[in-house]
């Protein structure tokens, strides 16, 4: 059995928690804060909350399959993805879709970092994501499509974790 979910479905349900606190996101915010969930997913429960790859690119750790679905956006806020045919606008049926597609305990990982990095800026999230000893330091060597494994996301996080 396959555990995690697409990245696409995580960035959406990040979008509408933060359309419901009045905050856009631009596509660097979401897939950072994507990043960041799958982090805390895997550090606390040992399972990965995303399926799709992630690399170390010049900017930063990237979810190919999320940054070119989102990249047509450039630097403005992205309204909503819309993912699998969900509601446009914030409703109780499009809630109800992410209660039932993700567990509670996925949705308090993620709603905890929507929270917690709600008001960063994007320069602080940029430093955030490329401190020295980050998966993305760990695995960063110029070249186009290395991989950063959860292995290496995991043990991370289960340090930050435990410091904060």
């Amino acid at each position: 059995m396959i555990s995690g979910h697409s990245s696409l479905l995580i960035a959406d349900y990040i979008l509408m928690r933060a359309a419901m606190q009045d905050a856009g996101m631009t596509q660097f915010e979401v897939i950072k804060r994507v990043f960041i969930s799958h982090g805390r997913h895997l550090a606390t429960f040992d399972k990965p909350l995303i399926i799709d790859r992630i690399e170390a690119w010049k900017h930063g750790p990237v979810i190919p399959v999320l940054y070119h679905e989102l990249k047509i956006y450039g630097e403005k806020r992205i309204p909503s993805l819309r993912y699998c045919g969900t509601p446009t606008k914030e409703s109780s049926s499009r809630r109800e879709l992410f209660n039932n597609v993700l567990s509670s305990t996925e949705r308090n990982v993620i709603d905890d970092t929507v929270k917690c990095y709600l008001d960063w800026t994007v320069s602080e999230i940029y430093q955030l994501c490329h401190e020295k000893g980050s998966p993305w330091d760990q695995c960063y060597t110029g070249e186009y499509g290395v991989e950063i494994p959860d292995y290496v996301i995991k043990e991370y996080y289960k340090s930050e974790m435990m410091t904060q």
